[in-house]
């Protein structure tokens, strides 16, 4: 891929936007990119000499808010420009999808914010990939206008916007909700991209909202657990096993396994518990059954006999997880 950030932050720099590094994937290369200024913006070219894309925050310093129109259907640019005013500059993503241009009138960044339409309103708090960027599914190009044009946008008409929903106010419990809700989602959508676009729903209807920077870096760690086979939100209750026990347990034999499988299920983060032998009952086993499993469980190391039970019903065997636990 091409140097696309060093060759064109001095093109952009002189129609006075601030520009900085964007990778492949589309993601923001700094932290704190919404905040960049011009002098800040032209020391990240010495940085990130290879960086493949360029962005800029659509914001009132930069002049700019985009029309993000999401799906490369052009009959929808088509009637998003009849409704909200034609622009000179028009873009093509990598995706093939569309970005109009429009003088900035202090919108905000919006998601969705009309039901049924596939697009999005980028405005202060938010950011763009922008010509000529170079990522992973394609080249961003203009399709109409040059940077020429830029003092010529009109602003933005017909928004009609609907109110913004009230989020809780306090900052570690909106990222703690975010974080939630992107592990949820990572499970029903088929890429990263998918996946930030929802996060920056969610965030969307913060007020105020959260730095677009812990946005992506929710997301990230939701995408990562879910590649890894580690997001289980929305399935119930999970027992982690690691392998290393499972070696330990499964050569002892189906009784010892589901033993153990059901004293994870209820037991697995006390410290001590009770295998009574009252157990074999609930388990539809007879004791002479069930004491060969919790032997074989306790000879493997798995279970440690924290106290032998008595002969009186209120005085049951006490065990521990032994050297081989699950955590």
């Amino acid at each position: 891929m091409k140097a696309v950030f060093s060759n064109a932050q001095p093109i952009y720099e002189e129609y006075g936007i601030a520009t900085f590094p964007v990778t492949e994937l589309k993601t923001p290369a700094v932290r704190g990119y919404l905040k960049i200024g011009l002098d800040t913006s032209r020391g990240l070219v010495i940085k990130f000499p290879d960086a493949p894309a360029i962005g800029f925050a659509t914001k009132r310093r930069n002049g700019v808010t985009i029309l993000d129109i999401d799906t490369p259907d052009e009959k929808v640019l088509a009637d998003a420009l009849n409704r909200h005013g034609h622009t000179p500059l028009i873009a093509r993503t990598g995706s093939g999808k569309f970005h109009a241009y429009y003088r900035n009138n202090g919108e905000r960044r919006r998601i969705r914010p009309w039901r049924g339409l596939a697009i999005d309103l980028l405005g202060t708090g938010g950011f763009v990939v922008a010509p000529p960027s170079e990522v992973a599914k394609g080249e961003y190009s203009f399709i109409q206008g040059t940077l020429d044009d830029l003092d010529q946008l009109p602003a933005l008409r017909n928004l009609d916007l609907p109110e913004p929903k009230q989020p809780s106010a306090i900052d570690g419990e909106r990222n703690n909700k975010l974080w939630h809700h992107c592990m949820w989602a990572a499970r029903h959508v088929e890429n990263f991209d998918e996946l930030l676009d929802v996060a920056r729903t969610f965030n969307d209807d913060c007020l105020p909202s959260l730095d677009d920077s812990e946005v992506i870096k929710a997301a990230r760690s939701a995408w990562r657990k879910t590649e890894r086979g580690e997001n289980w939100f929305g399935l119930g209750g999970v027992v982690p096993v690691l392998f290393t026990t499972m070696d330990r347990v499964l050569p002892l034999g189906a009784s010892a396994v589901f033993l153990f499988m059901h004293l994870q299920r209820h037991h697995s983060d006390r410290k001590t518990f009770c295998v009574a032998n009252a157990m074999a009952d609930r388990l539809g086993w007879g004791l002479a059954k069930f004491r060969a499993a919790r032997r074989q469980l306790v000879e493997a190391g798995v279970l440690r006999a924290v106290r032998p039970g008595g002969r009186a019903q209120h005085d049951p065997s006490i065990y521990a997880w032994g050297h081989w636990r699950t955590k």
